[in-house]
């Protein structure tokens, strides 16, 4: 069963599994080009029409440490990686050292044998294949294309044409043509070596090439900074922290072309305070950071919602508590997002699952920021923010901005009160500056001229007001898709970026099993959509004379997802395969922890 396919709740009987699935991974010290050399290996399968998914490994350093990158191919839409590695590029001897013993059997090593002495590897049913990177390096532009050289050489372990490669290359060094030679020799010399010296090994998978419609590979952050931008963005401001980082670099190189005001801050709670004076004023602004800086955004956060400023916060999560595990992945933040700041006010959270998700759901936040005036936060993790998957191109046309209820003079009515009362608990919005919209706003509880206020009366009505703006988000927010049978006797939960390694998951799986398992997916957690998640997650159903099971999957130690249904449904699922390692999930680990449920 293609778990892809099946959208909004849609059932489908079709089966299509797929088994041509592999891995291909590269690793050693930073300097040495690892994540230049993946990009372009995954850009060249796409090229080929392959679907990709990367991965990349490091540490929090500034320099040295072991880096490695991973690519998984699949002829089929994939959306997360695996363990396993069928070919594994080592570019230092740390690299076999430490990832030997995740090669498949008849997995292959690309090394260089005049740098790397294997020793006794205990490992008999993997190839090693050497090809003297160094040397022909050397004669390229020095060390530094090493990974260039492995990258020519892993094209003819796939016997894949060189062309294509050579392709890539050129569009990423375009204007720079004695770059671009020296990477077509380095390239050349790597695949010629190896089609001469190593010319009886024949990789496990038979690749053709094939066209396909335009496809991008893009990663989760600029998913979320194209969504942004195609929803108007006008003001973004940011201080560096992994694994945020990059919507900033991205959003600060496309800023001065798309007309938007890019800010580095010199702290988060510049950041937020900056932001929300320019979404005072009528502009659509964004924040970004990770959990710490988050938390120094909360104040400012409750000042969005008690002056019901739209704000957009991207949340890009990563191991806790304090400094953690700044380059790692997690899910630990749910319950920190969700209570962040004093008192209690509304906010609405979106947790895209993919990278379509993100790009789809940033401009969404958009509308729904200015449509219920409140803070929306987009909690998303490192996994998925740095993890470029192959996606068709996002269609911008698709995006519709809704400026809720923004006011222009001619509209603004006698005796304007920005926080009127309402039965929907949204006021008209005039921006400062307007004739005839002169209000009053600050931190303080308000009157519904906005005048500080301490009477009993007004703060009650100002709360209840404010309260109702979540109630009509839960009428709007569709945030739970069902993906395969409602009939299947084990449904899978889960929240955010697992939703690629469980529907990657369930696709390796035989047809036989993965008809056994269904998966609810949620993507808004707040408001959490209780109607639909009570509806498929009813635990005292009977399929055929048995209990249908409830297994939670979710990135952190806490299950915090599960509490949160429980809290708002009664449902409790008891069964739960955790992950709070700093890794993801990997499909093929998942695939044997579904079996095994059985």
């Amino acid at each position: 069963m293609n778990f892809y396919n099946i959208l909004n709740i849609k059932i489908s009987n079709q089966m299509k599994n797929t088994n041509f699935r592999f891995t291909w991974k590269i690793g050693g010290e930073a300097g040495f080009g690892i994540k230049s050399a993946g990009l372009s290996f995954a850009k060249a399968l796409m090229r080929a029409g392959y679907e990709t998914f990367d991965y990349s490994e490091y540490p929090s350093l500034i320099r040295g440490g072991h880096n490695t990158y991973q690519v998984t191919v699949s002829e089929e839409p994939i959306k997360s990686t695996d363990s396993a590695i069928d070919i594994l590029v080592a570019l230092n001897k740390t690299t076999i050292d430490k990832h030997v013993a995740e090669l498949v059997k008849g997995a292959v090593v690309l090394y260089d044998g005049s740098e790397i002495k294997l020793g006794k590897i205990a490992r008999q049913d993997i190839q090693f294949l050497s090809v003297p990177f160094k040397e022909m390096a050397a004669q390229t532009g020095g060390d530094i294309m090493r990974n260039t050289v492995a990258m020519g050489a892993t094209m003819a372990v796939i016997n894949l044409p060189l062309k294509i490669l050579a392709q890539v290359t050129e569009e990423i060094f375009a204007g720079k043509p004695q770059v671009i030679e020296n990477n077509l020799k380095a390239i050349e010399l790597g695949y010629e070596y190896v089609k001469k010296h190593h010319n009886e090994f024949v990789f496990k998978h038979e690749l053709v090439v094939e066209k396909k419609p335009q496809r991008m590979l893009i990663p989760g952050n600029e998913a979320l900074s194209m969504g942004a931008l195609a929803a108007g963005l006008n003001f973004f401001a940011a201080y560096p922290m992994t694994p945020a980082t990059s919507v900033l670099t991205y959003l600060a190189a496309k800023g001065v072309e798309q007309g938007v005001v890019v800010k580095h801050a010199e702290d988060e709670i510049s950041v937020i305070n900056m932001a929300l004076g320019a979404a005072h004023v009528g502009a659509r602004a964004m924040v970004a950071t990770s959990g710490g800086g988050f938390a120094l955004m909360s104040e400012g956060l409750g000042l969005a919602a008690v002056s019901e400023t739209p704000l957009v916060l991207i949340n890009v999560q990563r191991p806790g508590s304090a400094t953690g595990m700044p380059t790692w992945t997690d899910q630990g933040d749910l319950r920190f997002v969700l209570h962040a700041g004093q008192g209690e006010f509304p906010r609405i959270i979106l947790a895209p699952g993919d990278v379509d998700e993100c790009f789809y759901m940033a401009a969404q936040a958009f509308n729904l920021a200015e449509k219920y005036q409140t803070p929306v936060i987009i909690l998303s993790d490192k996994f998925l923010a740095e993890g470029s998957a192959t996606v068709p191109v996002f269609d911008e046309k698709a995006v519709e901005i809704d400026r809720g209820k923004l006011l222009t003079e001619k509209t603004i009515p006698a005796s304007y009160r920005r926080y009127r009362l309402t039965a929907d608990g949204v006021s008209p919005r005039a921006l400062p500056g307007m004739k005839g919209g002169i209000y009053h706003a600050d931190s303080y509880e308000h009157s519904e001229y906005g005048f500080s206020s301490e009477d009993m009366g007004e703060r009650i009505e100002q709360v209840n007001k404010r309260a109702k703006k979540l109630e009509a988000a839960r009428q709007d927010l569709d945030g739970a898709t069902l993906y395969g049978s409602s009939k299947a006797l084990i449904t899978l939960v889960g929240w955010g970026s697992v939703k690629g390694p469980i529907i990657d998951a369930l696709n390796i799986l035989p047809e036989k099993i993965s008809a056994k398992f269904n998966f609810l997916h949620v993507n808004v957690i707040w408001p959490l959509p209780s109607q639909a998640i009570k509806k498929y997650l009813n635990s005292k159903k009977k399929l055929l004379g048995k209990s249908q099971r409830l297994v939670l999957v979710e990135n952190n130690s806490e299950a915090q997802l599960a509490a949160l249904i429980r809290q708002e449904t009664g449902v409790d699922i008891t069964e739960r395969i955790l992950r709070y390692d700093g890794r993801p999930f990997f499909a093929n680990e998942l695939a044997e922890d579904f079996k095994n449920l059985l």
